[in-house]
């Protein structure tokens, strides 16, 4: 009988400790928090592409590519979009191994932005900096830091296709 209590109350504080952990790991938190050895405010560029179809209804498959520079109304209103926003992260995404493939679908709103921090062009055609790729273009919301130090994860943000559509549309403007 103590056998099966002592068990019990093990299997419950196990319970309790990944429940903490699952709230913890997955609470909503801002771009700043999720990379804090990144500085926004060095923040010189974002470049990035948003995928389109041939056709209305068709799948999208022709890159669109943009730049934006700080102080232009795309910059701007991107990194609104983009700073603004509370971001949650996957359970799964520590998990993440390896290539992915995902198959497009008519309608998706599919895009990739890149921010670059203290970029400086160098001669041969290279630069040097720091980056943070975020995008959809796995179906899913991946932030893809360059530094080794930070993590890749997958993320969910509160109303995700009105925010995705959001930023698909001010890339291709």
């Amino acid at each position: 009988m103590k056998k099966n209590r002592r068990k019990l109350i093990i299997l419950a504080m196990i319970v309790i400790l990944l429940l903490v952990g699952y709230v913890v790991y997955t609470r909503p938190m801002s771009l700043a928090q999720l990379y804090p050895n990144t500085d926004f405010s060095h923040l010189s560029l974002m470049e990035g592409y948003r995928l389109v179809p041939d056709s209305p209804g068709s799948v999208p498959f022709n890159q669109e590519e943009f730049r934006a520079e700080p102080g232009s109304e795309t910059y701007e209103a991107l990194l609104k979009l983009l700073t603004e926003q509370e971001y949650r992260r996957s359970v799964l995404s520590p998990l993440r191994k390896g290539r992915r493939s995902y198959s497009s679908q008519a309608g998706d709103k599919l895009w990739c932005v890149t921010l670059f921090f203290d970029r400086e062009d160098l001669p041969n055609g290279s630069f040097t900096g720091s980056m943070l790729h975020i995008g959809t273009t796995f179906g899913k919301l991946d932030m893809s830091p360059s530094s080794p130090q930070e993590k890749f994860c997958t993320c969910f943000v509160k109303d995700q296709k009105t925010w995705n559509e959001a930023i698909y549309d001010l890339i291709g403007s």
